[in-house]
Parts: C-alpha cells; structure tokens; sequence
C-alpha cells in the first residue's frame, strides 16, 4: 500500500533565470529561517552574485510537468547530509581555469581539485564511465546503459514502469527505472573481478538514504540516461528523478535538438532536497557537443561549447546557495576525459570536491597515494560513507582525502598533462626498446659465433642496451619534448651511460657490468623510496591513464632490479676475489634489503616482485656462501616464502589499520589502505576460497593473453634463443669464461631462476620475465666479445 502522492506546488512568479523557486509560496517561517542559514555561513562568503538572469537560452522551458507523481520517501527521517554529483561528460581542465566561469570558480576556491583516471573494464564508453562509478569496479556495458527512464515515459508503446513490471515480475517502487539492469549484470557477471551492478544505489538504499536523479544527454531522438546507471540499486530503480523531456528545453539549433533546462533541474533539487540525500545530476550539455563536434563548423562549436559551460556554471551558483558547506558535500567532475584535451578521450578527467571534510588543495586516496591523483572507483566509497552507508566488499576504490596545496588546479592539470604526454610515448618507446633488445642480442650471439667482424659494433651495443632500463628511468627528468624528442634523449642517455661505464676499465669487462649494474639497482631503489616519482612518468613504468598501478614498483623494473641486481653481485666477487666474504655479506645484506623492499606495503608493495626477488637474490647468495641445492634446502626456500607472505600481509594490514576507516576528516589525512595483499586477504576473508580462485584465474587468464599478444614475448623468445646460442657455440666457450669469471654461472643462474618465478608469481609476469631475461644473453655476449677470437673459432 503506498502513499497518497502530493502534486508539485505552483511556481514562484519571478523570471527562470532568479533564484530557485519555494515549493510553496506563503511560508514565510521557511523564508526567514532559510534567510538566517545564509546569513550565518560567512565562511562562504555568502551566496554569488545572480546577475545576468538565468542561463543562456533560458526560460522555463517545460522543467516541471502539472500533476507529475512524486514517489514517497523511503525514510521519514530528516535528511542531515546531502551529496550532490553533478556528471559533466566532457569537462576539460581549461574550463577550470575559466576567471568567466565565476560559479566554478566559488567552489574551486573551496574545495579539492584532483586528476581523476577513467579506466573501464571496455574501450571507455560514456555507458560503461558511468556504470564504473555507481559499481566502485571497473565495469563492461553493452548499448544497454542508457536506458534509464521515468516510470510513466513511453517507451515502445507503452510506459516503462509497465515493461519494467513485464521484465521483472513486480512494479516499480521509484520513480526511475533502468530497462537494462538485467543485461549489464549479465555483461559484467563474465568479467575476471567483481562487479556489482548498481552498487552505489543499493548501498545507499540499504541506509535509508533517499536518491534522486536529474537530466539526460539526450540526442536526436536516441534515449541517454546513463547517469540512472549510476544511481540505481541493484533492481535498477532510483527513487526520484527527472530524466524525461522535463529536464530539457527543445531547441533546433543545438546538437541533438535539445539542451538542458536548468531552471527546471534548479527547481527539481529544491523540491526534492527535504527528502533526498543524494542527487546525480547529468549536466548533458557538453556531451551533446562533443557528440555532433564532427558535424559543426569549429566555431560554432566553441560557441555552443562556451554556452553549454555558462550554463553549467549557472547552476553551479545555484548550489553555492543551497549545499550547507558545514554538513553536505559538492563533487564535480566528467565521466570521461574530454575530447579536448585528447583527440582519442585519453587522459585524466578533472575532479572537484568541496564541502564537509574537505579544504583547499589536491585530491588523494588510498587507491592511488598520489597528490592530486584519484580514481574513478574511488567515487563510490566516498559517497557512500560520506552519507554513513557500508562500503560493499566488491568495491576496489578508496574515498577521497585532501591535502593543501597552493595551486591546486596548476598541480592537477600539470600532473594530467605529463601523464598524457608519457602515455603518448609509451608505445613508440617500448617498441624501440624491444627492437634495441632483440637486435642487440641477435647480433651479439652472431658476432661470438659465426661473424667476428661485428664483434667492434656488438660489444658497445650490448653495453648500451644493459644501460637503456636506467636511461629510461632518469628520462622524465630531462622531460624532452615529443615521441622523437624523447627518443633522441633515451639514445643519448644510454650512449653515454656506456661509455662513461666502458671508460672505467677497458681492460677489466666485469667493471662496466657492476657499475651499470649497481646503477640501476640504486636508481630503482632510491625512486621506490622516494614513492616512485620518476617510474610514474617514465616508458617503462606504469601508466597513470592505464590504471594497470599506480604506486610501487611496475614489472618492467621489477625485472630490471632482479637482473641488474645480480649482474653487480657476481661481478662483485669476481672483481674482488681476495674480499669475497666481505663481498658476500654486504651483497646479501644489500639483495635481502631491496627484495623486502620491493613488496613493502608502502614502497615497492609488489608481492610477486618480493617473492621474485626474494627466490633470485637467495640462491646466488646462498650458492655463493657455498650452499648447496637440495630437497631440504627446497622446502626451506618454500617456508621462507610463506614467511615472507605472512610477514607482508600483517605489515599492510596493520599499516592500513593505522589510520581508521570513515569519510576524510581535514588537511593532511593521507590516504592510507590495504595494498594488494591485504584487500585480497580480506575479500578472502569475506568472500570465502571462490575469491582466491577468481584471483588465481584471473593472473593466470592475463597472463596467458600477454603471452599471446604482448610485444614483450618476443623479447623473451629472442632472450632465450640467444643465451642458448651463446652457451653451446663455440663448444667449451662457457668453460673458458668460467674459468676466467668463477662466478658467472652462479649469476646466471640467478637471473634465469629471476625470470621463471617473475613469470609464475606475477600478473603480467611475462614483462618482468622478459626485463630480467635481457641481462643473461647480454651479460654472457657482452664477456664473450671481450675475448680474443681464437684460431679456428668460427670453425667450430
């Protein structure tokens, strides 16, 4: 039985474009106990200025329809806490720095502003941006996700709450209905992580927080309400809303027919705002643009793209007087990056945060722990506990947390734009690393082998090769201009990286090999303790805009301190033969310290890259020392293991708990969290062993489409051809370098052993295993050339 449902009040008699209208206009106790909550706010210095009237091509427009049912609340309760997530698909970060946009600027003056990555489970879709954010997961849709629709539209024939009661079985119990619920679970239920479809809604109904939802980015006839995606629980309903023809204002000459009637959506949060806690609001506009940019004259769509921001920035003051800075919360932000800033949509999408808990400065958060870097899952916990919901388990962001800074927007946009640029260069520079290796080694177990004439060429190139991985470590720091400008500075850093090593001793080749070697590992090292600032912006770390990790150490250079860690190793004790205890105890106390730093919780926080190191730098140490191979020393290596797993886990559990749960409270709270280790050891602990066996799958399902198509498999086809030639060709070459290196085959075998575990104890372990499958060929090519070719050498 439900509700007698009440009839909007009639509208105030002042023009569309003057402040929000009263839903009744006789209640002068609600005026004057309004006017003194705006008086006694001077923290926000009171209401903007509304000249000017309403939006550009305002008027009333048809935003409320006479006699348009309202659904009851769920909760009598009165509503303490509001959100408002106002969804503008396709703001760019130069809008925000817009001095026109005086709406937008009120709140940025006030709240947080943070570079936000979009990274969906599919190619980036506006269906699949939104559904991420009501999922707080990574999520798939099919062209399912905008049909959103009131429950009295028509929708083929007849009303959508009737098709939804046909598809479902039981009437709608909101206002708002999502047709399409049922397929985007279906979607995403063959994905390899959770995702709960309409996580965020469902949350917020459990806690008895009302939600509403507001416009649409209707085109051309063609339904786009991917915002009730966003907003529905998990039956796909939302509880109010204006999402019909409503929310806009026909117009011919704007994209699509149709423009957002702010005023209406203006007058929607007044009437619903005793009631609800939590309003999306589709802003619309710009993504109707952006959708018809490829059919406008460029200046005409800049002006429509101006116009669609006034607007926006109208509506934005209309909030500045209605949210309560002390108790309710403002988050701003697009979907997806804009257009603008990318031709391909690639980047970091602009976000803003402002109210409760938050002050000036960059957004942070436990998913990224990076100043004013956030991720689009991390929108759902942050609404939810905001508003005192539980987070579901099946959530892998963080909420929000701010930290000051002097110029918020110049560090976000700064960051965003670095991030692209490097994510622009990744592909062409990796694919020239992969030919440097491949043709590197090739020619170096040719020269040994069967064409002495190229052994002057092969030796310095093989140097060079052992010095690109930290040339590309170091080259953000010179931040070249360009694909070719970057290029020409990692050519250069490696060149002169050689030869500067090769200068140290021409006669003495392991001298080269422990330089470059040590280099490397101190560079890595010294930049994970430092919370890896240059792996951030560097080819061969990890993307911010992927979202693949945004902290820690990537397994690029996970394979890259295995290797030239034990290159510097063997070479140690090979240089230094009468010290070699000494050697072998600051070798080992140096390797044990960079493993267990590699899979720290707050510095490497690679587990497999601990467990990698871990087994790697343990047998060279352990052979080293005189130690040998065994089933007892086997099963002592595997319990050290676990040991080391144990040791993790309770350290990234507990550094986690240090900080408790709950929305961020001020300045200065860091964003802190389980690491990967730990969030799988609690949805192990939630979920059950099925979320252990989903984990494995999923490793072993990327892993195995690496192997497949990754260019990184043919580095380590080419890595293993090549030591396998070296070894046997000549026949007895091995012996002799043996001879002359004692340690060489321990340190080879150190490094294979790096590259198998790599391979089995990471996803995408294949790229580890491929880094540290560089340094055997060129390490054992490297000393073969340095040798004198005998006679009868190519003979044999």
């Amino acid at each position: 039985m439900s509700l007698p449902r009440r009839r909007p009040g009639p509208e105030s008699r002042r023009g569309a474009g003057g402040p929000a209208p009263w839903r009744r206009p006789g209640r002068w106790g609600a005026a004057v106990l309004a006017l003194l909550l705006a008086v006694s706010s001077p923290a926000w210095a009171g209401p903007l200025s509304d000249a000017g009237g309403g939006p550009p091509g305002g008027g009333a427009g048809g935003g409320l329809k006479a006699g348009r049912p309202v659904a009851p609340s769920p909760s009598s309760a009165p509503v303490r806490r509001h959100v408002v997530l106002v969804l503008a698909d396709g703001l760019d970060w130069a809008a925000l720095d817009d001095p026109a946009l005086d709406g937008l600027r009120f709140w940025l003056d006030r709240g947080a502003v943070g570079a936000m990555n979009a990274a969906t489970a599919g190619r980036g879709g506006p269906g699949e941006a939104y559904l991420t954010l009501g999922a707080g997961s990574r999520a798939a849709a099919p062209d399912l996700a905008g049909l959103g629709f009131e429950v009295g539209e028509e929708a083929g024939g007849w009303s959508a709450g009737s098709i939804y009661q046909g598809r479902t079985g039981a009437p709608p119990q909101g206002e708002v209905v999502h047709l399409g619920v049922w397929g985007l679970k279906e979607a995403n239920a063959s994905l390899r992580h959770l995702v709960r479809v309409g996580a965020l809604g469902g949350s917020l109904a459990r806690a008895g927080v009302v939600r509403a939802v507001l416009g649409n980015s209707d085109v051309s006839g063609s339904r786009q309400r991917p915002a009730v995606a966003l907003a529905m629980d998990e039956s796909g309903q939302v509880d109010l809303g204006l999402v019909g023809e409503g929310a806009v204002v026909g117009d011919p000459l704007w994209p699509g027919g149709a423009r957002t009637d702010w005023p209406a959506l203006a007058r929607e949060v007044d009437r619903l705002w005793a009631r609800a806690g939590f309003f999306a609001v589709d802003a619309g506009d710009l993504a109707r643009v952006d959708e018809g940019a490829r059919l406008l004259e460029p200046s005409r769509g800049r002006r429509l793209r101006a116009q669609a921001l006034t607007g926006l920035d109208w509506f934005l003051r209309f909030l500045s007087r209605r949210l309560d800075p002390s108790r309710d919360l403002l988050i701003l932000l697009s979907p997806r990056p804009a257009t603008t800033d990318s031709e391909r949509g690639e980047g970091l999408a602009p976000v803003l945060a402002a109210g409760s808990g938050f002050g000036h400065g960059v957004l942070t958060s436990a998913t990224t722990r990076r100043r004013a870097l956030v991720a689009n899952i991390d929108v759902l916990p942050t609404v939810v506990r905001f508003l005192g919901a539980e987070v579901p388990g099946e959530v892998y962001g963080a909420p929000f947390a701010w930290v000051a800074s002097q110029r918020p927007l110049e560090e976000a946009s700064r960051l965003a734009s670095r991030a692209l640029a490097n994510h622009r260069q990744r592909p062409p520079l990796i694919r020239g690393y992969v030919g440097l290796a491949m043709g590197c080694l090739a020619l170096a177990a040719l020269a040994a082998t069967w064409l002495p004439r190229w052994r002057p060429w092969a030796q310095p190139l093989l140097l060079a090769l052992l010095a690109s991985p930290l040339a590309f470590l170091v080259l953000p720091l010179a931040r070249p201009p360009g694909v070719a400008g970057a290029a020409a500075a990692a050519v250069a850093l490696s060149g002169g990286l050689a030869a500067a090593c090769r200068a140290l001793g021409p006669r003495r080749p392991l001298l080269p090999l422990f330089a470059l070697g040590l280099a490397a590992l101190a560079a890595v090292t010294l930049d994970q303790a430092l919370g890896a600032p240059l792996a951030l912006h560097s080819p061969l770390g990890y993307s911010p805009i992927g979202g693949a990790r945004f902290y820690g150490l990537g397994n690029e250079f996970l394979g890259v301190a295995c290797g030239s860690g034990i290159t510097a190793f063997f070479a140690a004790l090979d240089l230094w033969p009468a010290r070699r205890r000494c050697v072998r105890a600051l070798g080992g106390v140096a390797l044990g310290s960079v493993a267990l730093a590699l899979g720290w919780p707050r510095l490497g926080a690679n587990v497999g890259g601990a467990l990698t190191a871990s087994a790697a730098f343990g047998l060279v140490v352990w052979q080293a020392a005189g130690g040998r191979l065994g089933a007892r020393t086997l099963l002592a290596a595997l319990g050290c293991g676990a040991g080391l797993l144990a040791l993790l886990a309770a350290a990234d559990l507990a550094l986690a708990g240090l900080r408790p749960a709950g929305p961020p409270t001020g300045a200065g709270g860091a964003a802190a969290g389980p690491g990967h280790l730990g969030r799988a050891i609690l949805l192990l602990a939630q979920f059950g062993p099925a979320t252990l066996a989903d984990l494995v799958a999923r490793k072993l399902d990327l892993n195995l489409r690496l192997i497949r198509y990754t260019v990184w498999s043919r580095v380590l086809l080419v890595s293993v051809a090549s030591l396998g030639l070296l070894l046997y060709r000549p026949v007895g070459r091995f012996s002799t370098l043996s001879t002359r290196y004692p340690s060489l085959a321990l340190g080879l075998r150190g490094m294979l052993v790096a590259a198998a575990v790599a391979l089995l104890a990471n996803d995408s372990g294949v790229v580890a295993a491929a880094t540290a499958m560089v340094y055997p060929p060129a390490v054992l090519g490297y000393l073969a050339l340095a040798e004198p070719p005998g006679p009868g050498r190519r003979a044999a």
